[in-house]
């Protein structure tokens, strides 16, 4: 007989203290990428205090807890990212971050808190659990570069079992506390990153037919790799091309030897990707020898699209419709933002989705930032919904 969502909401209302608690402790002790060992010390404390079976130092120091029902089944994985950012904190309350120059400015906190309660909402409905739920503890999403998700997949994370499903949640401030948003198919964008070394030749600012201009090329390099959006790709495809950083010189009076520039690309569609990818390889060559110069370019491959399954956002849709009401589950737009969720999401059929945080205000990544304790009592009752409710274990 399935559980009613009254006796989960029941439990959560008693765990929830704890919970919170552990939020403003993670909040106050925030570790970036790659450092989560004190993040990942208090998620085994309380897995083991479940007797939930876990592994460490997956990814570095990713951790994976396995709660087996007492039935064969399938396995549902649950996802969440326990890093911080290197961002001083402005907010003024009791649980601020002690730690100079780094904050939870992306709610990972929040994240990692609300599954380690679902982990306890679970342990509590375990009678009812055919197969297993893999609890996945992240660490390094906000790498941009290679991030925890590729190192704990290699790690084997997605193996012993292979979960049949998977799903991850990220705060949003544009979302109001209660609800969750999200979207079949294309939900957020690949994020690739690339490096662009323009070579001239140095002279005297007065006497500049003597030199080779980089910044002239490089100011014309840019100007043309805005055409890839807007001229080599269809208009219907979502593309950004993005010049972030720019740097050359060391005077007014002196044109440089180098200019350097580095930014992003963001796509949803694989062959759009590698379109980008070879137009961004090969304008800044083309531009510059056209100009008498030359150009190097470094491109790093990163985050693939996240690409939600069709179908368990249905099941999704229809899950948190049942547990939140009606206007539990708002659409979400599209985002270019970028997120290593994908990589599980390569090989495993699943959904991510967003949690109401109800601070529109306050956005990511900004020195305000806070999650908010109301919402991890929706993320718990949600994810452990769609952990009860998957359809193989009826």
């Amino acid at each position: 007989m399935a559980i009613e969502t009254a006796q989960i909401k029941r439990i959560i209302h008693e765990v929830y203290p704890k919970i919170r608690t552990l939020r403003r402790d993670l909040h106050r002790h925030p570790e970036t990428q790659f450092a989560e060992v004190r993040t990942a010390r208090q998620v085994v404390k309380h897995l083991r205090k479940l007797k939930i079976a876990c592994r460490t130092k997956v990814g570095r120091t990713g951790v994976v807890g396995l709660l087996k029902g007492k039935r064969p089944g399938p396995c549902v994985a649950l996802r969440a990212d326990m890093d911080a950012l290197p961002v001083l904190e402005k907010n003024r309350v009791g649980y601020r971050s002690a730690v100079g120059g780094k904050m939870h400015a992306c709610g990972h906190d929040g994240h990692t808190a609300n599954l380690v309660g679902v982990a306890h909402v679970l342990h509590r409905c375990r009678d009812h659990i055919r197969g297993s739920v893999k609890f996945i503890f992240q660490p390094a999403e906000e790498s941009g570069l290679q991030g925890g998700a590729e190192l704990m997949i290699a790690d084997g994370t997605l193996r012993n079992p292979k979960p049949d499903v998977i799903f991850g949640l990220h705060t949003s401030h544009v979302y109001p506390v209660g609800t969750v948003a999200s979207i079949p198919g294309p939900c957020l964008a690949s994020a690739d990153f690339f490096d662009v070394r323009i070579h001239g030749r140095g002279a005297h600012a007065a006497y500049p037919h003597k030199g080779i201009d980089p910044v002239t090329i490089t100011g014309a390099v840019i100007q043309a790799l805005q055409t890839i959006a807007s001229r080599r790709i269809d208009p219907l495809e979502p593309v950004v091309v993005t010049v972030g950083r720019v740097s050359g010189g060391s005077a007014r009076n002196i044109i440089p030897e180098t200019v350097t520039f580095g930014g992003t690309t963001r796509t949803y569609d694989r062959a759009v990707r590698r379109t980008v990818r070879r137009q961004v390889q090969k304008i800044p060559k083309d531009v510059a020898r056209a100009m008498g110069g030359s150009a190097e370019v470094d491109y790093l491959e990163c985050y693939p699209a996240v690409i939600n399954d069709g179908k368990v956002f249905a099941f999704l849709k229809a899950t948190a419709t049942s547990a939140l009401g009606r206007r539990g589950l708002l659409e979400a737009a599209p985002s270019m933002g970028g997120e290593d969720f994908a990589f599980y999401l390569e090989t495993t059929p699943g959904v991510f989705f967003w949690l109401g945080n109800g601070s529109p205000n306050r956005q990511l990544h900004s020195a305000t930032f806070n999650f908010n304790d109301r919402a991890l009592k929706t993320g718990m009752l949600v994810m452990t919904e769609l952990v009860l409710r998957w359809p193989d274990r009826t």
